[in-house]
């Protein structure tokens, strides 16, 4: 086999090998995505729509979330202010908690 068709067929492996790394991501992100769905705080709340995306992202990453705010307007001492979204990355102790109920 000459030294080019060894070298296209390493290329072909490797782009088929993105290619399925890549589908699997999908996978994965897919079903974060519809097991969030099922999440609630104690309050019986689930994730706010807005951050359902990037809660997705950290969790597939395997970065843990403990809480996630897409932001809102509140009133505090008689004046509305605006909370600003945020996303609180938690331990590993929370990345069971939440990989608990994910299942």
């Amino acid at each position: 086999m000459s030294f080019e068709r060894r070298q296209q067929e390493v290329s072909l492996s490797e782009n088929e090998q993105q290619t399925q790394e890549m589908l699997e991501k999908k996978s994965r992100w897919s079903e974060a995505l519809a097991r969030i769905e099922r999440v609630k705080d104690r309050l019986g709340k689930g994730i706010d729509e807005n951050a359902k995306e990037t809660v997705v992202a950290f969790l597939v990453n395997e970065f843990p979330t403990q809480q996630s705010c897409e932001g809102h307007l509140e009133e505090r001492f008689g004046k509305m202010e605006r909370i600003d979204p945020y996303i609180t990355i938690g331990s590993r102790t929370c990345r069971n908690d939440m990989s608990e109920k994910l299942k």
